[in-house]
């Protein structure tokens, strides 16, 4: 691919990172839950669109098998651990979520606020409980969505074959 398309990919990578990272820092004031739930399933689309190419290029990648080798070749050393942190931190995010809310999911039901399990009731939640939870499951989507852009970032910004390994990105 050409230098500048991998420019444009990254840079879309980039902001879907700025716009997860906005996600999460304004779902501790959250106006509306379900405003934020639509522009996260948003994102991830654009997640899901950015990363399609990175797999019909090389498909190689799919491969379970030397997969973090494949990827991270003509990349600098501290790409690999960089993806390593930020995954680190979506596995804390999701500690965290289960420690909250167990295995249950926060819904409203008849007027009521129930932390709900495949339909069984675990708990009555007040109003605050309820959206607590519910900016927790946002927070934990939005982490999630920074973690998937970071590595198409990286793939679109550092060259990826012999041609491209002479060419600078910046």
């Amino acid at each position: 691919m050409h230098i500048a398309g991998r420019r444009f990919l990254a840079l879309l990578s980039a902001c879907g990172i700025f716009a997860s990272a906005f996600v999460y820092a304004k779902s501790f004031y959250l106006p509306k839950i379900e405003d934020m739930n639509r522009l996260l399933i948003l994102i991830g689309i654009g997640l899901v669109l950015i990363t399609m190419p990175m797999f019909a290029l090389e498909p190689s990648l799919l491969a379970r098998k030397g997969f973090w080798n494949k990827f991270t070749r003509g990349m600098p050393s501290w790409a690999g651990p960089w993806i390593v942190f930020i995954s680190l931190i979506v596995v804390a995010h999701f500690v965290w979520f289960f420690v909250q809310q167990g295995e249950g999911v926060p819904m409203i039901k008849d007027g009521q606020y129930l932390l709900n399990d495949h339909g069984r009731t675990l708990k009555v939640l007040t109003e605050n409980e309820y959206l607590a939870l519910k900016e927790e499951d946002v927070r934990l989507h939005a982490v999630m969505l920074i973690a998937g852009y970071f590595m198409p970032m990286f793939y679109w910004w550092f060259p990826r074959n012999g041609r491209e390994a002479g060419e600078r990105i910046f």
